[in-house]
């Protein structure tokens, strides 16, 4: 008997520190989070972000963004990201100002004012006020799913419809646990981002970069690609039509030639790129270099590392710098 109390007393113990480290290895560290998710909006592109804020470990904060996109001719996908995303534009959004019969310019400070009044006197809330309801909400409750129609029937004031919102804000609590940040930027109508990601030490440990683009479907609307460039590798073809080579990249032969073809002539696919981007930043920061006119100047002083990349790299750099400040690092 007293043989059998010390077992179990030694698996209870043994138990106990099973749980406690779990929750030590579970705790988030303090830093901010982002996640994204692209989408359309009546046939044009445009991508949600919910950044999540931690300190002591807890959540301390929720944000919840939206860029949407213009037409744009000159792009080959035919549209551009807006220069603000929802939250910049506060209430020059506008999500209201039609139905308010106001005329005039949302952008006149009189015409603004004279909307302002009119939200009140209706008891209206401007997306951004609405967006900061849900963002107290799952704050103070946690985050809860839309009903079947996509709506928020439990937050008062709430009218906007769920897009997106709910599974890139889980996303984001999933990256802080994991201690992975994704800042997303945009290029006409390219999404850039920075995967970074941290250790249990709050050290860095990984850096990916990665595009997603669109194009003109058949109908003439915008399709986000099924793939982004670094799940291409070297189908994306980046000196595909400077090599002359015939045939399409989906062939195997051809592949192999397009590979044979960048070795010979010492140039890099996109992928090699940037992922000599990322293992130089890891290793040494963003120091050592310069940008001219987006690019990384190529002279005496660049690194060996960073040799041969001629891809634009501003976005990519903005991208990085970013996580790097959310995550304590710079």
């Amino acid at each position: 008997m007293q043989i059998f109390k010390k077992i179990f007393v030694v698996f209870v113990l043994g138990l106990m520190s099973m749980v406690f480290l779990t929750a030590c290895d579970g705790k988030m560290q303090d830093g901010v989070y982002r996640a994204f998710k692209e989408s359309l909006n009546y046939g044009a592109p445009q991508v949600t972000i919910v950044t999540v804020t931690v300190e002591d470990g807890k959540i301390v904060d929720y944000d919840i963004d939206q860029i949407q996109s213009h037409a744009d001719e000159t792009q080959r996908s035919g549209y551009s990201f807006n220069a603000e995303s929802k939250k910049e534009l506060g209430y020059r959004y506008a999500m209201h100002f039609p139905d308010s019969g106001i005329t005039g310019d949302i952008n006149d400070e009189a015409v603004l004012n004279q909307y302002k009044e009119w939200l009140e006197e209706n008891d209206k809330l401007e997306w951004f006020e609405q967006a900061e309801l849900i963002e107290k909400y799952w704050l103070e409750k946690g985050i809860k799913n839309p009903d079947a129609d996509g709506k928020f029937p439990y937050i008062t004031g709430v009218s906007i419809i769920d897009n997106e919102y709910v599974a890139v804000a889980k996303q984001a609590v999933k990256n802080a646990k994991k201690g992975v940040t994704q800042v997303v930027t945009t290029n006409g109508s390219d999404l850039v981002w920075a995967t970074v990601k941290i250790d249990k030490e709050g050290k860095l440990s990984e850096i990916k970069i990665d595009t997603r683009q669109g194009s003109k479907g058949t109908d003439g609307k915008f399709v986000w690609n099924e793939k982004t460039k670094q799940e291409l590798q070297y189908l994306y073809g980046m000196h595909f039509r400077d090599s002359g080579i015939q045939g399409e990249l989906s062939d195997a032969e051809v592949l192999e030639e397009y590979k044979e073809w960048l070795e010979e002539n010492d140039k890099l696919e996109w992928f090699q790129q940037v992922d000599a981007l990322a293992a130089y930043v890891l290793e040494n920061g963003l120091t050592g270099f310069t940008l001219e006119d987006g690019k990384i100047k190529q002279d005496n002083n660049t690194p060996n590392a960073l040799a041969g990349i001629t891809v634009t790299a501003s976005h990519y750099y903005e991208a990085i710098e970013q996580a790097l400040e959310d995550l304590g690092l710079k």
